[in-house]
């Protein structure tokens, strides 16, 4: 299909689609706690790239973007798979990208992509599947090759509501690194082994001797002067995939999600802030982990380093519950404080209460403070030579 796409036009066409409910795994330290489900995301055309895992969303879509444009033979190598470079070849940016109207389609990373490199995106329309037919079958060969083999071990097969259907949750036994094994292996296959049968070659094909394989005829493809592709060198695509949202830049630093970041080289721009308010900014960030962030402006990516130490190391759902235990104790504090504050005003006016309230004579009213105040001091020594001869003897018996 890819080497087809190709011949008729120097084009490379990626199209995106997902697979939910194809396996129930288990955990990988623990053979008796089920997991989840799985949802598998694959682009095809040579299988450009893959991603098996428990998310969804824009999350599951930057990750299977990010493997498309990676060296597929490291990421093999990851999950124990040792390939050789034209086994799996694609590790280039499309020049369009076709997906059905999904949310994670529609923003975020996608747009972000699309945006900075230039790449047209087609919305096809909700529920045609024969629009991308090409990556629907994709999903039917993959399953159809390790689902019979899988049989009873969690596979979720199309009669799992019937009733007296065996539960497929009982059943898991593979856990996610080696059920992402087996789709890798299934990628493979259908990329360097499985012989394009519907496939024409064309004279220079068959003067090349290039075998109507995907792997094989992308490599071919690759090498010619009319295919635009190019290879994913740039830096900075990994920061275009990441998420965006809106930060404030204030005299404390860079905030975003209640959380303060900090680079010396702005130190202007928040002393600026504190003077003239808040600017808002563009913010990229990595969910899985919210110790760095990068401001993001005209086309620049500047990095920002978390300032509140207790939050290193965690992502931003584990930053989301620390706040909002935090904000739970913050309350009970307040109520105890509310509590102390109307217990403080009922001792005082208790102790108002029992005062005798006298009328002193306003023409000796200087001898009489006079006299108080002495009559005062003398009880304040006579209390700290109590509390001295205490301690004394304390002393005494100690020894």
């Amino acid at each position: 299909v890819l080497a087809q796409l190709l011949g008729a036009a120097p084009r490379y066409v990626v199209r995106i689609d997902a697979a939910q409910r194809v396996l129930c795994i288990r955990t990988i330290d623990g053979a008796d706690d089920v997991k989840g489900r799985t949802e598998c995301r694959e682009v095809p055309l040579d299988q450009g790239g893959v991603y098996v895992g428990l998310e969804g969303g824009q999350y599951a879509l930057r990750l299977l973007l990010q493997n498309t444009f990676t060296d597929k033979v490291s990421f093999c190598h990851q999950h124990g798979i040792d390939i050789d470079p034209q086994d799996w070849p694609s590790h280039h940016l499309p020049t369009k990208i076709m997906t059905d109207r999904g949310s994670e389609f529609i923003s975020g990373p996608l747009e972000n992509l699309c945006e900075s490199y230039h790449i047209e995106i087609e919305n096809l329309p909700a529920y045609r599947p024969d629009l991308k037919g090409v990556v629907e079958k994709l999903f039917d060969l993959v399953q159809s090759a390790y689902k019979p083999l899988l049989k009873g071990k969690g596979v979720i097969e199309s009669d799992t509501q019937e009733r007296g259907a065996p539960d497929y949750r009982r059943q898991g036994t593979l856990d996610l690194e080696q059920f992402t094994a087996v789709v890798l292996r299934c990628v493979l296959f259908y990329n360097a082994k499985s012989v394009q049968t519907g496939f024409t070659r064309t004279p220079a094909m068959i003067e090349s001797n290039t075998p109507p394989l995907a792997a094989s005829i992308w490599s071919f493809c690759d090498t010619q002067d009319d295919c635009p592709v190019h290879e994913a060198t740039d830096k900075k695509l990994l920061y275009t995939l990441l998420p965006r949202a809106e930060g404030k830049i204030t005299q404390r630093g860079l905030e975003i999600f209640g959380l303060r970041f900090s680079n010396c080289t702005f130190k202007k721009r928040f002393v600026a802030a504190g003077l003239g308010g808040r600017e808002t900014v563009q913010v990229a960030y990595a969910p899985e982990c919210m110790d760095t962030v990068w401001l993001y402006e005209n086309g620049t990516y500047s990095a920002f380093d978390l300032v509140q130490k207790s939050y290193l190391g965690k992502s931003l759902a584990e930053i989301a519950d620390a706040q909002q235990q935090e904000k739970v104790e913050r309350t009970d504090w307040k109520k105890q404080e509310l509590q102390a504050q109307l217990d403080l005003m009922s001792d005082i006016q208790a102790i108002a209460d029992r005062s005798e309230r006298t009328t002193p004579d306003r023409s000796n009213i200087s001898k009489q403070i006079q006299r108080n105040r002495s009559t005062a001091r003398k009880q304040e020594s006579v209390s700290l030579m109590d509390l001295l001869t205490e301690q004394q003897e304390d002393d005494f018996d100690a020894r």
